[in-house]
C-alpha cells in the first residue's frame, strides 16, 4: 500500500496481524513531518496514527516490546539538530517523550530487552534501566545504525566505517570487533548469541556478513576479502545536512603525516582539523560551524599522495 507523500525508515511487527512503521513526509529524512503508521491486518492495510504534525520532525526507528509498549527514536530539527524518544504504552495511540533535546546530535535505533533496560544508538550509546525515564550515555562512538540485545547480556551495535561493536555485559562496556570488509553497516539479525548476520554496503557492492562464533569470526560471500586497511579512506561526514556540528571518519592504512582540512564554496580555508602524523588505523573529527554560516563546505583529506575531498552541507 502507497503512502503520498512519505519516506518509510523503519517498521516492526508485534505479531503475525499487528506491525508498525515510521518515517517522514516529502523532502528526506532530516526534514520533514513526523508520520507513524499501524497495520492489523497483516500489512494488507495501514493507517496513519499520531501523526506530529510538525513539519521539523521525522521519526527514524521503531521497536516494540510487546503488544501495548513501543519505542521510537525522532529526529527534530530546530534550532539545533537533536534527537528524542517516543514511547506508548497503549498499542500506539498516544506518545509520551522521554529524552530532552540535546542528548545526542542522532538517535537511530532503539531496542528493549524487558520493560526496565533498554538501548539506543547514533552518535553514541545510551541506556536505562528505568523503562526510559532516565537515560546515561555508554560509549561515545559516532555513525551507529542499529543496536540489539541477542541475549541477556550481549549486545550488538553496527555502523558506517566499518563499525562493529560488541557489549558482553549489557551494554556496560564496548569493544570493536574486526570488519573483515570495507562497508557501511545498515542491519544486523541474530538467532542466538553465537549465530549472526550483519548487511552493509560500500560504493560498488552490498554485503552479507555471517558469525557462528558471537561475531568474533565474520565471513561473507565471495566479494570480501580479508584486507581490513588496505587503502586511504574519508568517509562522508554525519549528519550531512548538518546544524551546526558534523563528525569526519577517515582511515590509514599506515603510518603518514596527515591534514584533515574544511574550506568554503570559494576553496578558502575555513580551518584545520588534523594536522599530525598519524598511525594506521580508524579515526573521528569533528567540524562545530556555529561562527559560520548556511552552505557547502569541503573537507579535504591529504595523506602522502593521497587526496579526497568530501562536499558537505550546513544548514541552520
Amino acid at each position: 500500500q502507497g503512502v503520498e507523500g512519505a519516506f518509510i525508515n523503519n517498521f516492526t511487527f508485534v505479531n503475525s496481524n499487528i506491525g508498525y512503521a515510521v518515517g517522514s513526509g516529502g523532502g528526506g529524512w532530516y526534514v520533514s513531518s513526523g508520520s507513524k503508521y499501524k497495520t492489523t491486518d497483516g500489512g494488507d492495510n495501514w493507517y496513519v496514527i499520531d501523526n506530529d504534525g510538525n513539519t521539523t520532525n521525522s521519526n527514524l526507528s521503531v521497536y516494540f516490546l510487546n503488544e501495548i509498549t513501543g519505542y521510537i527514536t525522532r529526529y527534530f530539527k530546530g534550532t539545533q539538530f537533536s534527537p528524542n524518544i517516543l514511547k506508548t504504552t497503549d498499542s500506539g495511540t498516544s506518545w509520551v517523550e522521554l529524552l530532552p533535546y540535546g542528548w545526542l546530535r542522532l538517535l537511530k535505533s532503539v531496542y528493549f530487552l524487558d520493560e526496565n533496560t533498554g538501548i539506543a544508538c547514533g552518535n553514541g550509546i545510551i541506556m536505562t534501566t528505568t523503562g526510559g525515564n532516565d537515560w546515561f550515555k555508554v560509549e561515545e562512538s559516532g555513525g551507529l545504525n542499529i543496536i540489539k540485545f541477542v541475549s541477556s547480556s550481549a549486545v550488538i551495535c553496527v555502523g558506517d566505517s566499518n563499525r562493529i561493536l560488541k557489549s558482553p555485559d549489557g551494554g556496560n562496556t564496548w569493544y570493536s570487533q574486526v570488519s573483515p570488509v570495507e562497508i557501511n553497516y545498515s542491519d544486523c539479525f541474530f538467532t542466538n548469541e553465537n549465530t549472526g548476520y550483519i548487511v552493509g554496503n560500500n560504493t560498488n557492492d552490498a554485503f552479507i556478513l555471517k558469525t557462528t562464533t558471537g561475531g568474533e569470526n565474520l565471513v561473507g560471500n565471495g566479494s570480501i576479502s580479508n584486507r581490513i586497511l588496505s587503502s586511504y579512506r574519508l568517509f562522508q561526514n554525519y549528519p550531512n545536512p548538518f546544524n551546526p556540528v558534523t563528525v569526519i571518519n577517515y582511515k590509514i592504512p599506515e603510518q603518514n603525516y596527515v591534514k584533515l582540512t574544511v574550506y568554503n564554496v570559494i576553496g578558502k580555508e575555513i580551518v584545520t582539523l588534523v594536522n599530525e602524523v598519524k598511525q594506521a588505523g580508524n579515526y573521528e573529527a569533528t567540524f562545530d560551524g556555529t561562527d559560520l554560516p548556511s552552505g557547502v563546505y569541503f573537507c579535504t583529506l591529504k595523506a602522502g599522495e593521497f587526496t579526497e575531498t568530501k562536499k558537505m552541507l550546513m544548514i541552520k
